[in-house]
């Protein structure tokens, strides 16, 4: 079992893709199934018939083994168990995992290309960060399979980027015409390779809790 300070629930699919810091290490971990999407469905994450909110604190039970995922090394499979809500974080004690400079995986465009990545000495790869920003916008846009998207601009470390929101509570909001916060804390995360006929990983806002 481990005890995670939710920090990501990015949708992924018709189903989401959790992150949080292990409360015990320190560490960041992501909960994954052995689905070759890798997905966490409703089944699997539901507590109580409620969803897992950003600041829960959640007692998941995962496997000890560690990730053997090229571009993803904080995860770790879930085993068979009983998800737990057992508290809640407020936002400033989070502050202690915030990345303070830059910067986002490796360069500062929206995506790595894989052959980069994998160049990158493994204890150094990384595929989640925590950052805090003052002028987070956000704007409605259309994908490039046609569909509505949401995306955020915001600066960190004197660079701006234009990420893809991923975090489903704050894409909605965007995709119904709501403005967000400009003082947030967003979690980051690296996405695992689209495909090999475009071998890019995309940086995703994962997560966004407005300030």
């Amino acid at each position: 079992m481990a005890e995670i300070i939710l920090l990501a629930n990015s949708r992924k699919l018709s189903h989401r893709c959790l992150a949080g810091i292990d409360i015990a290490t320190d560490k960041w971990i992501r909960p994954v199934s052995t689905r070759t999407d890798k997905v966490i469905t409703w089944a699997m994450r539901n507590i109580h018939g409620k969803e897992p909110e950003l600041l829960d604190i959640l007692n998941i039970p995962l496997s000890l083994a560690e990730s053997d995922d090229e571009s993803q090394p904080e995860n770790r499979l879930i085993e068979k168990g009983e998800w737990t809500r057992i508290g809640r974080f407020e936002p400033r004690n989070v502050r202690k995992y915030l990345a303070q400079s830059g910067p986002l995986f490796y360069n500062t465009s929206d995506c790595v290309l894989w052959d980069e990545l994998i160049r990158i000495p493994t204890k150094d790869r990384q595929s989640l960060m925590l950052i805090e920003c003052s002028d987070f916008e956000v704007h409605k846009t259309t994908s490039s399979r046609g569909k509505p998207q949401a995306r955020a601009v915001f600066s960190f470390d004197d660079t701006l980027y234009y990420l893809v929101i991923t975090n489903y509570n704050a894409e909605q909001k965007v995709l119904k015409g709501q403005r967000l916060s400009l003082r947030n804390l967003l979690t980051i995360s690296l996405a695992g390779k689209l495909s090999n006929s475009h071998p890019y990983c995309y940086k995703l806002v994962a997560g966004v809790i407005e300030l």
